[in-house]
């Protein structure tokens, strides 16, 4: 197997994880369209003992969206204190907006302040935590206190809204990883 550039990096680039998830996500969404990538499928398919065919594209949205929800949502937050106030919600709001995009089915009463911060905020947790699926072009997650806690959040949107939002808060959540947050 090759090597990758980024094997074995210390510690102190970690930071970088949200950018590059972002990035490679762009490079395989436009990788995707070319005969080269299809290729590329149809070889791993064959190493793989598979039928040609079986793995379609090879592009497969469902583990791109998990692994950019983690690299973007979950694991900045960890380096990142933002409070609901930040600015980087309301530009966030400027391009995308829970009302218009989900449909919340129960609604934690704590963010009634900043429907996007509790958005994010929800969405963090669940996807911390697994507790969220994808089924017939929808995106639901749910939150609850603890394990042993009622769900206290809930929302669905379809898998193209969960897309735009990635588009939106990816550059913004990957680039503040490269300078210092006030």
């Amino acid at each position: 197997m090759a090597t990758d550039s980024h094997v074995g990096r210390t510690r102190s680039n970690i930071p970088t994880l949200p950018t590059l998830a972002f990035i490679e996500a762009q490079i395989i969404h436009r990788a995707a369209r070319t005969p080269a990538f299809a290729q590329i499928v149809r070889a791993v398919e064959r190493e793989q003992g598979m039928e040609d065919g079986s793995l379609g594209s090879g592009v497969f949205l469902e583990s791109r969206v998990a692994a950019l929800l983690y690299c973007l949502i979950v694991f900045p937050k960890e380096m990142w204190p933002f409070d609901e106030k930040h600015d980087v919600y309301k530009r966030i709001e400027e391009r995308w907006s829970v009302d218009r995009e989900t449909t919340v089915t129960l609604n934690d009463t704590n963010f009634a302040n900043s429907r996007t911060y509790g958005f994010v905020y929800h969405l963090r947790n669940a996807v911390s935590h697994a507790n969220f699926s994808m089924e017939n072009g929808r995106f639901e997650f749910w939150d609850r206190r603890n394990d042993k806690a009622p769900v206290n959040f809930r929302a669905s949107l379809p898998i193209e809204s969960l897309q735009r939002f990635l588009e939106t808060v990816g550059p913004w959540f990957a680039n503040l990883m490269r300078r210092p947050v006030a």
